[in-house]
């Protein structure tokens, strides 16, 4: 556990790069995060590639000046040049990490609700219980130092302000009833193809929208058409459930967490796309081709090939209003429809 003797130092420089091997670790965000905090204005890059040559990433970190909000921006090399993924507004680092690992294509590494193997209250450094609790996580062989969200802003406060009244209780986590959840996400779904149900989408697209007005977040929606063309059959025919499950299971993945895959209409699927514009949009685009045609699908004979034509959507990048959101991703669905990717047949 890190010790809350560990004081944020002033740096003179306005921007700290740094070149890590890797995406950076829980402790190394950690660690920066700190920094920021104690230097209102200042920013730092973490550059990295990640593994198995997957692309070139760059991470902006920085703490507003003002009023001590972080602000976090994602970009990936494409052409030569640093497009924006995504940008976020949180002291949440565990929730910036998993953002991170799925943009990489480090599904393996998100940390997810089973990740958590203990949380113990943090105490001060005379002894008596603070209001944070550090987490056990399975892929750390010691205790992490990290104070979930609204905690992290605590431990610099703290750290840095001898007249802040202290906490003389610690605060017991109350449990969530993750089977309560699940019942109800199960009721939302397909139970055939276990992918979010045509109405359930429409439902998280209006919040999103909502989301995206109030605090100015960009959101993308990706809509996909798969059909299986035989030899002799130039329209071909949609996918069976089993298959339509099998594809939901390959994007499930890599997609992050918050992403959500759903039927959209009668034939097709839809991806929905929180605090990710164009550029994150299109590199989505990609992995959901590469990983489609990776094999065959069930059931998939061998003279049939997948054709897959995808169009899309950002928001405010390229529109302001809902209706306008889905009818641009409908029309450019429709012009990918006549040059769709197609399987080669081995």
């Amino acid at each position: 556990m890190l010790s809350r003797k560990l004081m944020p130092t002033k740096v003179e420089s306005s921007e700290l790069v740094i070149s890590v091997p890797n995406r950076p670790t829980l402790a190394q965000l950690h660690e920066n995060v700190l920094q920021v905090l104690a230097n209102p204005g200042c920013s730092v890059m973490f550059t990295w590639t990640a593994a198995g040559g997957a692309g070139k990433f760059c991470l902006a970190l920085k703490s507003l000046i003002g009023d001590g909000n972080l602000t976090w921006q994602l970009h990936s090399l494409l052409n030569g040049t640093y497009q924006p993924l995504w940008f976020h507004e949180s002291c949440d680092i565990v929730l910036i990490h998993n953002l991170i690992a799925s943009s990489c294509g480090d599904a393996g590494a998100i940390l997810q609700g089973d990740g958590v193997i203990s949380a113990s209250p943090a105490h001060l450094d005379d002894g008596r219980p603070s209001e944070d609790y550090f987490v056990r996580l399975k892929d750390q062989g010691e205790t992490a130092g990290l104070a979930a969200a609204r905690g992290l802003r605590r431990v610099f406060n703290e750290a840095t302000s001898a007249t802040r009244p202290r906490t003389t209780e610690a605060i017991a986590p109350k449990a969530v009833d993750r089977n309560l959840i699940r019942s109800l996400v199960t009721g939302l779904k397909n139970p055939e193809t276990d992918l979010f149900s045509y109405q359930a989408l429409l439902f998280f697209l209006e919040q999103e929208y909502f989301r995206s007005q109030r605090n100015t977040c960009p959101f993308s929606l990706l809509l996909i058409n798969l059909r299986l063309l035989g030899l002799d059959n130039k329209e071909g025919h949609a996918l069976n459930g089993r298959q339509l499950n099998a594809v939901g299971r390959r994007i499930a993945a890599f997609k992050r967490q918050n992403d959500m895959l759903a039927h959209y209409d009668s034939a097709d699927l839809a991806i929905l796309l929180p605090q990710t514009g164009a550029a994150g949009a299109k590199v989505m685009v990609r992995r959901v081709i590469r990983a489609l045609l990776a094999s065959p699908l069930p059931e998939q004979y061998p003279e049939q090939r997948l054709t897959i034509a995808i169009g899309g959507s950002s928001m405010p990048d390229e529109c302001t209003k809902l209706g306008v959101l889905l009818a641009i991703a409908e029309k450019t669905l429709l012009q990918s429809c006549q040059g769709s990717v197609v399987q080669e047949v081995s």
